[in-house]
């Protein structure tokens, strides 16, 4: 998992970056986040939890995007802020 989500991280930060992210288009990028969603569900049920269907699959991947954006925003913000303080 930590593997898709740094890859994931890394196309959502420079798309461009195929080395860094190993994800080559947008198609990629929508694969490795059902992998991840997928695997996440694996997880949940060796946990003992109910298997799931495709709307609770749908909405795992839906969170997954939503904490890589936050993430995402969240790096950006202390990026300005590191240049902000260094400019004095």
């Amino acid at each position: 998992m930590a593997v898709l989500l740094r890859r994931l991280r890394a196309h959502l930060h420079d798309p461009y970056d195929f080395p860094a992210s190993r994800i080559t288009s947008e198609a990629a990028f929508e694969e490795c986040l059902d992998l991840a969603a997928a695997l996440g569900a694996r997880v949940a049920e060796l946990g003992g939890a109910a298997p799931v269907g495709p709307a609770e699959r749908e909405r795992m991947r839906g969170l997954i995007l939503e904490g890589l954006m936050a993430s995402a925003a969240e790096n950006l913000c202390v990026l300005r802020s590191g240049l902000q303080s260094s400019r004095g």
